[in-house]
């Protein structure tokens, strides 16, 4: 009797447990979330849209071009036309755009990306930028490593209680 008792239970938090994985990434959590180093700040909104505000990205912009540049073997006027085409804080500083949701690395590493197109005719090298957001800690987080530079960005967005 016992043994069907511990069996039964065991069997019920296996179900449990495998109901709770198989229903994948958590929502991302609406709101303000505000950076541990600066005045900067998101919003989320439901609707999968964000405003970022008071957030500099022309480090990152730099990032997305010296890599884009460098993969694509862009020559000096392709490489200025690319450079004239992307301006991060002109078409997402302070303009409520709409992003992508992707949840692929989420059960490797607990992050859903936010994610945004950047107009890339050449379809080589970086073709979006977005934000992680790590439901488990409510923050969001904005990094990048250069690829053919040293240039580094790192922001950590925190939500506001």
């Amino acid at each position: 009797m016992i043994k069907k008792s511990l069996g039964l239970l065991l069997s019920v938090v296996v179900l449990i447990c495998f109901a709770a994985c198989s229903l994948g990434a958590p929502k991302i959590k609406c709101g303000v979330y505000r950076s541990e180093t600066s005045d900067a700040y998101l919003e989320v909104f439901d609707d999968n849209t964000v405003q970022i505000a008071n957030c500099d990205l022309s480090v990152l912009e730099k990032i997305l071009e010296d890599d884009t540049i460098y993969m694509a073997e862009l020559n000096e006027s392709d490489s200025e036309d690319l450079r004239e085409r992307w301006d991060l804080n002109r078409d997402y500083v302070d303009n409520r755009v709409k992003y992508e949701r992707d949840d692929e690395f989420y059960k490797y590493e607990g992050s859903i990306g936010l994610i945004f197109p950047l107009d890339n005719p050449y379809g080589v090298g970086c073709t979006t930028w977005g934000f992680s957001y790590y439901p488990a800690g409510e923050k969001i987080i904005l990094a990048a490593d250069g690829l053919v530079s040293d240039d580094h960005i790192s922001e950590i967005f925190v939500l506001e209680k």
